[in-house]
């Protein structure tokens, strides 16, 4: 930055300080991030943080609300994403979404029927691909492959958490629309999205296997932090010491 020497040296040193304190500014800026979790109960194995087991007479389930790592990581497999227009800024979707996995135990199919969330007297069924794509118009979601990753996709070997799963190698396209025997099937489940003031809320997912209907439900918690305040730091510190428990 060019400042005329003739100015006072007070005025200089203000004019050199000013874009200085804005960079500095930016770098130590904390971002508002939504961070989702399921909540322990007795039924529920917590596997990783994030992910959620429910073992069942029909099936396992694993839940895992998608926060903005993931939604980057499903924007970059081929089996999700398209191509997005060359000005095309890519954003993280404002929704609140699932990554589903289904693991049918029976010895017979099982279909998954519908999802709801609930929270308070509010009960919110899942999204369907046409819906996000009204809501969402922007090119900046053009990169998303909405009609695809709500489709089942057969898990090729069994995984406990999205983080572990290469969907471009370890699945493949279903056209089936049951979970045959022994088969793990995985989706995402969308709704929209959820008020930080719910505090707490349930998902809901319905199946049916052998002509009989069942609601498996997780609890979930979600909350706001700002990234590098006190309470982000010591939530993201306790995560790292569960991965390595």
């Amino acid at each position: 930055m060019h400042v005329n020497k003739k100015l006072d040296p007070a005025i200089r040193i203000v004019l050199l300080a000013v874009p200085i304190a804005l960079c500095l500014s930016c770098l130590t800026r904390r971002e508002l991030v939504r961070v989702t979790r399921p909540a322990e109960r007795s039924d529920i194995d917590i596997i990783k943080s994030g992910s959620a087991l429910i073992r069942s007479l029909y099936c396992d389930i694993t839940a895992e609300a998608v926060d903005d790592a993931l939604w980057r990581k499903l924007r970059t497999a081929r089996a999700y994403s398209l191509v997005p227009g060359s000005a095309a800024r890519q954003r993280i979707p404002p929704l609140t979404a699932f990554h589903v996995m289904v693991k049918n135990t029976a010895p017979t199919p099982i279909r998954i029927e519908k999802a709801q969330v609930r929270y308070g007297a509010v009960a919110r069924d899942a999204l369907a691909a046409d819906e996000i794509a009204g809501r969402l118009k922007s090119p900046s979601y053009s990169v998303y492959n909405f009609c695809a990753l709500l489709s089942p996709r057969r898990l090729l070997e069994e995984k406990d958490a999205a983080g572990n799963i290469d969907y471009d190698r370890d699945t493949i396209s279903s056209k089936l629309d049951f979970v045959p025997p022994n088969d793990t099937v995985l989706k995402l489940i969308v709704f929209d999205r959820i008020p930080v003031e719910a505090g707490t809320f349930k998902l809901l997912i319905r199946i049916t296997a052998s002509g009989r209907e069942k609601i498996i439900d997780f609890d979930f918690t979600g909350r706001d932090y700002r990234t590098n305040g006190e309470d982000y730091n010591k939530m993201m510190e306790n995560d790292a010491g569960k991965e390595h428990d």
